[in-house]
């Protein structure tokens, strides 16, 4: 047979439902999230964006998976083999792939029962009839019996141009929409469930920014991150109430230093906390508002969204 990779075609579900143009765009946002996931990782992915799915050759077929997983604006996730459209080589590749299956398969003392789910375009036979062909060629060489109801092993092959994707497993992804596709909004947390807003939002194709005080982040610095593994956000820290008029008090305007390139809410020019006392008072929900209006005008951020906490 001519050349068989193995990879996982990644399907969309939300994405296809969007006119040309801004499906071209979303698949874009998601292709490059991909990108950045898989190199934050580490992970070696060769990644090829087809206008109905994406197909990713990767080094580490797990680690890509659950990578997958937690990428949001992907549906399904299914390890495939790819060969040939060839329907000599199509033929051949397609069992192979049940032999391997039959060779796996826990079920013992048996004569198994399979179905086909074909699918196919730009091709000259319909998708009935190359079932009908590969089915029968399973048939004869495994000596299984055909159950389109409720079979013990069922094989997917999809032929698109010149390649087929043979595959079985169907991986329910995240779904929703790339993160970033629908701009920034400023998310106020005070209580790890508020994280979840942030979560929803994402799903929905928001860039997060998170503001928090900083001994929250401080004491919740792991669910941040586990936040961070659906995708890129931003963390601002904010100093207790009162700070403020401390800061006031040492000529220092609140939100508006810079140190190492980066705005720090109530710090000093060098990084440092200007005030002596880091807990002037218990946290404010409505003071933790204000200062989100304060940060979206002044970014030019258009939305701010409140947490599960907040009426």
């Amino acid at each position: 047979m001519g050349g068989i990779n193995r990879a996982i075609l990644v399907k969309f579900g939300e994405i296809a439902l969007k006119s040309p143009s801004v499906r071209r765009k979303m698949l874009g946002k998601l292709v490059d999230n991909l990108s950045n996931a898989f190199e934050n990782r580490r992970m070696e992915c060769v990644i090829e964006r087809l206008w109905d799915r994406i197909v990713i050759y990767p080094s580490d077929m797990d680690g890509a998976i659950s990578v997958l997983k937690k990428t949001f604006g992907v549906s399904i996730i299914s390890p495939c083999v790819i060969c040939s459209s060839e329907i000599k080589e199509l033929t051949q590749c397609v069992v192979n792939y049940a032999r391997s299956v039959e060779h796996n398969s826990p079920i013992i003392n048996k004569k198994l029962s399979f179905a086909l789910r074909v699918r196919r375009t730009s091709y000259p036979l319909s998708s009935r009839e190359l079932a009908n062909l590969l089915g029968d060629a399973v048939r004869r060489e495994t000596n299984w019996e055909v159950n389109l109801t409720v079979p013990d092993v069922e094989i997917f092959v999809e032929v698109v141009a010149k390649k087929a994707y043979i595959y079985r497993e169907k991986i329910r992804g995240a779904g929703g929409l790339p993160v970033g596709v629908q701009g920034r909004v400023i998310i106020p947390i005070q209580r790890i469930k508020d994280l979840s807003a942030a979560w929803l939002l994402m799903k929905r194709g928001c860039s997060p920014v998170i503001i928090a005080y900083k001994d929250f982040i401080e004491e919740n610095g792991k669910y941040i991150e586990k936040l961070r593994e659906w995708g890129e956000i931003d963390v601002i820290p904010l100093l207790g109430v009162g700070h403020r008029d401390k800061c006031a008090e040492n000529n220092v305007s609140w939100g508006n230093t810079k140190s190492k390139g980066k705005e720090n809410y109530g710090m000093n020019g060098d990084g440092q906390n200007c005030c002596e006392d880091d807990d002037l008072g218990k946290i404010n929900g409505i003071d933790i508002i204000f200062r989100a209006v304060e940060l979206a005008r002044r970014k030019g951020i258009p939305a701010i969204a409140l947490g599960l906490t907040y009426p």
